[in-house]
C-alpha cells in the first residue's frame, strides 16, 4: 500500500506547500517594510492593522516550518536563508508565542552551529534561554510546559558544545551560564579535553528527528534505515570535533610562547616540520568564522576570529600574539544590581500580602 502512495514521502510537496503560503501571504515584503516603532505595523497589531490577520499569520509561521524542515533535511543554509526577513533581535509578536520563540532560536541556533558560527549559535540559545528563566513562574500554567521543559533541557546541551570549544561567556547571559555550569560542568569539562563520547551524548540529546527526503527502499522488508540520516550528521559532527581538539592542542602550546621556531615546536610536538605547518594553516583557517552583526540577514556577518591570539609564520620563525580580554565590571555590577532589585521587590510583595491577609 505505501508503495502505491510514493507521494506520501515527498519533501519537496512540503517544501513547496510551505513556500506557497509566505508567497501568497507577502510576508517577506511585510517584515522588511516593517517598523516596530509604528503603531500600525505588523509587529504592533500582531497582524490585524488593515484586515484579517489570517493569512499574514500562516505565512509568518510558515517561515518557522521552512526553517525546521531545512534542518530536519540537513540544509543548514536554507534553514537560515528562510528566516532572512525575521530579526533575530527584535522577532516581533513572535517572543509572546513561546512555543514559537523556543522553536525560532532552536533551529536557528542549531543551523548555526552545524554551520560552525558558535559565537551566533551561543547568541541565539542564551537568548531564549534567558526568556524562558524569565517565564518560569508561569510555564508550570501553560500547555506546552512539557514540550518547552524538553526543548529547554536540549538547549543546554547545544550551548554546553558551542561553549566547550568557544567559552565566550560575554555571549551568554549570567543566569543562563550559571545554571548550564551547575547542571552541565562535568560534561563541559569533557568536552573540553576532547571526550567524543560526552559530545555523542550531547548530541544524540539535543538535535532534532532528521529525516530521509526520500522513499524507503521496499525490496528489504527487514532493513531499518530510520537511523541514517541521524547517523550521517553525527557523523559530521563528531569529525569536525575531532578536528577541533587536534586544533586546540596547538593553539594551547602557542600560547606559551611569544616566538619559537617550526623545529623546536615540531619536536615538541613530535611531529614532524611538514605535518606542523599543514595544522597551523587549518588552525589559522578553520578559527576564522562569520558573526553576525545585529543587521542584516541571518547569513551575514563580519569574518572574526576565535582564538585569543594572532600568529604568523616568518620562514621558519612562528610570532605569536596573545589578545589579553578586559573584563568588563561594570555589565557584572549592573546585572547582580538588577538582580537584587528583583529579589527585593519580590520581598516587598510577599510582605505587603502578609499584612493585607486576614489573620486566622
Amino acid at each position: 500500500m505505501l508503495k502505491g502512495c510514493g507521494q506520501v514521502w515527498n519533501a519537496i510537496s512540503v517544501f513547496n506547500f510551505l513556500q506557497a503560503l509566505v508567497d501568497k501571504s507577502g510576508i517577506n515584503e511585510i517584515l522588511e517594510n516593517d517598523v516596530p516603532s509604528d503603531p500600525e505595523s505588523f509587529t504592533a497589531t500582531q497582524g490585524y492593522g488593515k484586515g484579517s490577520n489570517v493569512l499574514k499569520n500562516l505565512g509568518y509561521y510558515s517561515l518557522l516550518g521552512l526553517l525546521r524542515m531545512h534542518c530536519l533535511t540537513g540544509n543548514y543554509w536554507g534553514a537560515l536563508k528562510s528566516i532572512e526577513a525575521i530579526n533575530l533581535l527584535q522577532p516581533g509578536h513572535l517572543r509572546k508565542i513561546i512555543g514559537a520563540s523556543v522553536s525560532l532560536y532552536y533551529y536557528a541556533g542549531f543551523a548555526y552551529m552545524m554551520l560552525r558560527r558558535p559565537t551566533d549559535a551561543m547568541r541565539c540559545f542564551s537568548t531564549v534561554l534567558t526568556q524562558l528563566i524569565r517565564l518560569r513562574k508561569y510555564l508550570p500554567r501553560m500547555s506546552c510546559y512539557a514540550q518547552v521543559s524538553k526543548k529547554q533541557e536540549q538547549l543546554y546541551a547545544l550551548l554546553a558544545i558551542c561553549y566547550s570549544y568557544c567559552p565566550r561567556s560575554r555571549l551568554v547571559d549570567d543566569g543562563v551560564l550559571n545554571t548550564m555550569k551547575d547542571t552541565l560542568g562535568e560534561k563541559i569539562q569533557g568536552m573540553s579535553k576532547g571526550d567524543e563520547a560526552v559530545f555523542d551524548e550531547l548530541f544524540t540529546l539535543a538535535c532534532p528527528k532528521f529525516v530521509t527526503p526520500s522513499e524507503p527502499t521496499y525490496t528489504e522488508t527487514m532493513a531499518n534505515y530510520s537511523q541514517d540520516a541521524f547517523r550521517l550528521q553525527l557523523g559530521i559532527f563528531l569529525s569536525e570535533v575531532s578536528q577541533q581538539h587536534r586544533l586546540s592542542n596547538l593553539s594551547s602550546f602557542l600560547k606559551l610562547y611569544s616566538t619559537i621556531s617550526v623545529p623546536k615546536l615540531a619536536s615538541i610536538m613530535e611531529i614532524d616540520e611538514k605535518e606542523l605547518k599543514v595544522q597551523l594553516l587549518n588552525l589559522k583557517k578553520r578559527s576564522e568564522t562569520l558573526q553576525w552583526s545585529g543587521s542584516g540577514a541571518p547569513l551575514d556577518g563580519e569574518v572574526i576570529s576565535l582564538l585569543d591570539l594572532d600568529f604568523c609564520v616568518d620562514g621558519d620563525l612562528i610570532k605569536i600574539v596573545d589578545h589579553k580580554v578586559e573584563r568588563r565590571y561594570g555589565d557584572f555590577f549592573t546585572s547582580h544590581i538588577a538582580k537584587m532589585e528583583e529579589i527585593l521587590g519580590d520581598l516587598k510583595s510577599q510582605q505587603d500580602q502578609e499584612v493585607s491577609s486576614p489573620a486566622v
